[in-house]
C-alpha cells in the first residue's frame, strides 16, 4: 500500500505496525499488527 492511500483511510502512513504487516492485509507477517490497524481504523470511523 502506498502511504497516500493509507493517509486516506485516516491512518499514520509512519506507524509501526505497517511494516509488521509487511503492508499486506491479506497474509500479514503480524497478525496482531493487522488486528491493531483494523481497531485504529473503526477507532478514527466512529463518531464522537
Amino acid at each position: 500500500m502506498d502511504a497516500d492511500y493509507i493517509r486516506a483511510l485516516g491512518l499514520d502512513a509512519e506507524d509501526p505496525d505497517w511494516e509488521g504487516i509487511g503492508r499486506d492485509w491479506i497474509r500479514p507477517r503480524d497478525p496482531e499488527a493487522r488486528k491493531r490497524l483494523y481497531g485504529k481504523l473503526i477507532e478514527g470511523r466512529l463518531p464522537g
